[in-house]
């Protein structure tokens, strides 16, 4: 299993209601996150390998002495800039607002994708996300299609999934939010039509406490989520929900309802880890 995406320093500011325009107390942590990054330690699976980006700053020596301690192989391409970084702002453990830089992205040469496509020789599933500047996105994609390498991909965020879809012909798995799904139609049919025309074979609308709808080119169904978790940071909690789906449908070869079944069981675990 091969996780092609970013990696950042994600700081966290934490606060039960923020007062806009001055100066708030909060209490504050720091770790090496990303959704890429979220979701190759979130994959249980016993050969993974995760391929990124880092700077050339302080913020990169703090990354790779983070990274020795982490399970499977990282191959981490350095390029002159700023290491990604992130801003969160937790309002009672939900995500209030945030900014990330992710301009070292923007450098990405021919030496790097070249690196990228490398690591995809020798794989067997791929996952990609948006954080992928949309000219490597679509030469990994159409490797990947070429091949009939199965890839799935995670959405990220609004813009980036408006820039990122032309390059999502062949997906087998794509995950979306309530706002990202936006992008490909306004209701589950639309959607449902969308992928139909770009051969995509599964669609996770996911949509946070109110649960999630399942659409394949020939049916739509919905699930509920079996616990809402009140009261904690809900950061990956969603890269989390793939990676577990993705083990369940392509590791352990069940069906995409007990996949997706096992997987919101396994993220109310996690938060309910969170409270303690």
């Amino acid at each position: 299993m091969v996780v092609l995406g970013g990696l950042c320093i994600d700081f966290l500011y934490f606060k039960d209601h923020f007062v806009w325009h001055t100066s708030n107390p909060a209490s504050s942590n720091s770790r090496v996150g990303g959704v890429g990054f979220n979701l190759f330690q979130a994959l249980p699976f016993d050969e993974k390998r995760f391929v990124s980006l880092v700077g050339d700053d302080g913020l990169a020596h703090l990354v790779h002495a983070e990274l020795e301690n982490t399970l499977g192989q990282k191959d981490l391409h350095s390029l002159p800039g700023a290491t990604p970084s992130t801003i969160r702002f937790m309002e009672k453990g939900e995500f209030l607002v945030g900014a990330a830089d992710f301009n070292l992205w923007d450098r990405v040469d021919a030496n790097v994708q070249q690196a990228f496509l490398k690591s995809l020789q020798d794989a067997t599933h791929v996952l990609l996300e948006a954080n992928l500047p949309p000219k490597l996105l679509g030469t990994l994609a159409s490797f990947c299609v070429a091949q009939k390498l199965p890839f799935a991909f995670d959405c990220v965020s609004v813009e980036k999934t408006q820039r990122s879809m032309p390059h999502l012909k062949g997906a087998h798995v794509i995950k979306a939010d309530a706002l990202e799904a936006g992008k490909f139609g306004q209701n589950a049919e639309e959607i449902q039509q969308g992928i139909s025309t770009h051969h995509v074979s599964h669609f996770l609308w996911t949509q946070g406490s109110q649960g999630l709808t399942w659409i394949t080119p020939s049916h739509i169904r919905s699930f509920q989520v079996p616990e809402v978790v009140h009261g904690v940071d809900t950061t990956g909690a969603g890269d989390h929900f793939l990676a577990q789906v993705l083990f369940f449908f392509w590791r352990e070869g069940l069906s995409m309802e007990q996949a997706i079944g096992n997987a919101m069981e396994s993220v109310a675990d996690m938060l309910k880890g969170r409270l303690s």
